[in-house]
């Protein structure tokens, strides 16, 4: 819902959590929060909120509402609500983006859950991994803790990032080399896995893929992994997967990364297998329809 419809509704008059960005209206996170809420009886219920640019100083206030009990922070957003916080942690500081905001003893804290959730499903991909060489396609959303994870939990020693304009994703480090589209062609057979951080395969561009498919036969046994996870499989996936390559969609990403904001806000285990399974029914039965 907007902005304004939320504070006028009352629901903040009652225990609540949110994500905010724009837009939002994709995000599955009121479904595997409320129902993790719900596993372990917690009294309070999380929401979905719009917020336009100009909105975000007064969105922020509500993290200071004595019934605020968490949020998560999606794009737009993530690097621009870092100035509303009290304390940032060091890998959200590492990363240059927040995507959950914790509130304790009315200290707000902001931290970043994507790096962590990003990493769950490459863990038995290690070695493969290590001194290896990546390619992100784009430089939004949550390519900066991408950037950190490969770096800092799988030692990866190069890192290429696709943009079609001047984004930079976290390429504070020598490790991190912008190029551009045209520039693919000269680094794809030394990349060990190519990451989709671009909105193409959704929405409005759910036909669309970042990959040009000249250069699919040079995709074999490489990883690929698209952070999208509605559709679960996107064209990109789809077609890497016809030519030989390891794919992984980003359902696993999204369900972790809340797992570990849930774990922040109240201190009780996330119910993942449950989740994981209820989310999968549910997109299941998008899909049919």
């Amino acid at each position: 819902m907007k902005l304004a419809s939320f504070l006028q509704s009352g629901y903040i008059d009652q225990p609540f959590c949110f994500v905010m960005g724009n837009p939002v209206e994709h995000s599955l996170s009121p479904d595997i929060q409320n129902f993790a809420a719900r596993h372990h009886g917690l009294d309070w219920t999380y929401y979905k909120v719009e917020v336009l640019e100009d909105e975000l100083e007064e969105a922020a206030t509500l993290f200071h509402q004595k019934n605020f009990a968490g949020a998560n922070i999606t794009i737009p957003y993530k690097q621009a609500v870092m100035p509303y916080l009290d304390m940032i942690k060091k890998t959200a500081q590492e990363a240059g983006a927040v995507n959950t905001v914790v509130k304790k003893a009315g200290i707000i804290t902001g931290y970043n859950t994507d790096e962590y959730g990003f990493s769950q499903p490459l863990v038995k991909f290690a070695d493969i991994l290590k001194h290896g060489t990546a390619l992100i396609y784009g430089t939004g959303g949550a390519c900066a803790a991408v950037v950190y994870s490969l770096i800092h939990h799988f030692h990866v020693e190069k890192i290429f990032v696709v943009t079609r304009n001047e984004g930079t994703c976290n390429s504070q480090t020598e490790m991190v080399q912008i190029i551009s589209y045209a520039g693919v062609p000269d680094v794809i057979s030394e990349v060990d896995i190519i990451i989709n951080s671009t909105p193409l395969g959704m929405g409005d561009y759910k036909d669309q893929s970042p990959l040009d498919p000249v250069l699919l036969p040079e995709i074999s046994s490489k990883i690929c992994y698209d952070l999208i996870y509605t559709p679960m499989y996107t064209r990109f996936l789809r077609e890497c997967s016809d030519n030989g390559a390891i794919t992984i969609n980003g359902l696993p990403m999204f369900i972790h990364q809340a797992a570990k904001a849930f774990e922040l806000w109240t201190g009780k285990e996330f119910p993942v297998e449950e989740a994981g399974n209820m989310l999968l029914n549910k997109l299941k039965v998008t899909v049919e329809d």
